[in-house]
């Protein structure tokens, strides 16, 4: 059984091979936060936690402190070059935004893991979702009985973008979406019916 308090799967199960805290530990707290959530996104909150990074990175930024704690910077480059950049080196499809790490704790180049992170932001935001067949046709059946562009809208509220029929529907913002681009439209946040996830 995974020990959730001490040992959580979104730090220990990942492409790193060692545990985020063994590096965290050594940095400040607006460069290890931001470092954290860049880590952990994949295995736990995605796009959500690479907000949360982007914000850490511009307070890192506007605090102009050094990342890692005075005295931990050797030890702290050996673990990114061991236990980050090697294992990523082996990955042929890692996602770029993992360089952001070694910019955060090694070159305490908080702008450059920024524009990483806010890429990725905005790659997640305007990646297709591939729906099964069977929900796809279901979803068709529904949009026969109600506005396609509609239905297209709730599901991109759900902060994705989506493509049916020619029509395209894109998360823009709290409680507003866009249709084809250009059409703004609003839904009632809490009142998006379960359309659209990821099988």
């Amino acid at each position: 059984m995974t020990d959730v308090v001490n040992h959580p799967s979104h730090y220990t199960q990942s492409r790193f091979s060692c545990e985020c805290i063994a590096i965290t530990r050594h940095l400040t707290f607006c460069a290890g936060n931001a470092f954290k959530y860049v880590w952990r996104h994949q295995e736990k909150n995605g796009v959500e936690d690479l907000r949360k990074a982007a914000v850490y990175l511009r307070w890192a930024d506007e605090d102009q402190r050094v990342s890692v704690h005075a005295g931990d910077e050797r030890m702290v480059n050996q673990l990114i070059e061991y236990h980050v950049t090697s294992p990523l080196r082996e990955l042929s499809n890692a996602p770029e935004v993992y360089q952001a790490l070694k910019l955060i704790a090694v070159d305490d180049d908080y702008v450059g893991a920024l524009l990483l992170v806010e890429q990725a932001i905005a790659e997640y935001e305007t990646e297709p979702v591939l729906l099964p067949a069977e929900q796809f046709d279901k979803l068709m059946t529904e949009a026969e009985q109600v506005d396609l562009e509609h239905k297209l809208a709730v599901a991109a509220a759900k902060r994705r973008a989506f493509e049916m029929g020619g029509v395209t529907a894109k998360y823009n913002g709290p409680d507003t979406f866009l249709i084809n681009g250009d059409v703004p439209c609003h839904t009632e946040h809490g009142s998006i019916p379960n359309v659209g996830e990821p099988a």
